[in-house]
C-alpha cells in the first residue's frame, strides 16, 4: 500500500513536470532551440557527461558560440528545460540586444548576479530602477558619444602603436601575462583621452626596462648606507 502511494505521488509529479515542460515549449511557439531536462548550470550537469535530451555540457554554449545559431538558422534560440521549468532565450542579434539592454522596465537586470561588484558599496552596474536612475544622472556626462569616440580612437591608436613598434620585427609574440599588455594599454588610453598626453610604447617600454633594471641591480645609495 505504501509503495503504491509513493508510486502514485511520483507519477503525479512526473506528469506535472511534463505538463510544465510542454507548456513552456508552447509558450515560446516551439521556436528552434535545445530541449533538455537539465539546464547547463544545474548541479548534475557538472557531474554527468553530455547526454542528448538530458543535459548539455556545462560549457556547451561557450564552446559552440555562434554554431548554436547556425544550426537553427535563427539569431534567437529558445531553450526549454524541465529543471528548472522555464524557457531561456539566447540572442545574437545586435539590434535586439541593444533594445533589451536599453529597456530597463521591460527587461530588468538580475541585480543578484552583480552583488560581487558591490563590495565597495552600491553602484550603477549593480543597481536597477530608481537607484540606477540616480547613478545614471551622476555618471551620464562622462559617457557621452563624444567621449566614447575619443576613448575608442585612443584605444585603436595605442594598439596600433604596439603592433607597429614593439612587435614590428617579431614573427612570434609571446606574452607571459596579459596584464602586462592590457595595463599599459589602459594607462595609454587614460593618458591620451583623459589628460591629452599622447603616450607611445617606445618611450613607455624603455621606462619599464629601466625600472626593472634598477630593481635588479639595486640602489647603490641604499647599499652604501
Amino acid at each position: 500500500m505504501f509503495v503504491s502511494l509513493i508510486l502514485i505521488v511520483v507519477l503525479i509529479w512526473v506528469a506535472q513536470k511534463t505538463i510544465e515542460f510542454y507548456g513552456n515549449v508552447k509558450a515560446v511557439g516551439n521556436h528552434p532551440g535545445n530541449r533538455t531536462i537539465l539546464w547547463t548550470n544545474h548541479l548534475l550537469t557538472y557531474l554527468l557527461p553530455p547526454i542528448s535530451g538530458l543535459t548539455c555540457d556545462s560549457s556547451y554554449f561557450f564552446d559552440k558560440k555562434y554554431e548554436v545559431y547556425k544550426q537553427t538558422g535563427w539569431d534567437i534560440v529558445a531553450c526549454v528545460t524541465a529543471f528548472p521549468a522555464r524557457p531561456y532565450f539566447l540572442i545574437a542579434d545586435p539590434a535586439l540586444t541593444k533594445h533589451i539592454t536599453s529597456a530597463c522596465v521591460s527587461f530588468p537586470k538580475p541585480t543578484f548576479l552583480y552583488r560581487v561588484l558591490s563590495v565597495f558599496g552600491p553602484n550603477i552596474i549593480a543597481s536597477e530602477g530608481d537607484t540606477w536612475k540616480k547613478y545614471r544622472r551622476i555618471s551620464a556626462p562622462a559617457f557621452l558619444d563624444r567621449n566614447n569616440r575619443l576613448v575608442w580612437e585612443e584605444s585603436l591608436n595605442t594598439t596600433s602603436d604596439l603592433i607597429n613598434t614593439v612587435w614590428k620585427d617579431k614573427d612570434v609574440v609571446e606574452v607571459e601575462h596579459v596584464a602586462d599588455i592590457t595595463l599599459q594599454i589602459s594607462v595609454n588610453v587614460i593618458g591620451g583621452a583623459g589628460f591629452g598626453r599622447k603616450m607611445t610604447w617606445q618611450v613607455d617600454m624603455a621606462m619599464v626596462v629601466s625600472i626593472e633594471l634598477d630593481s635588479f641591480l639595486g640602489d647603490p645609495d641604499k647599499d652604501d648606507g
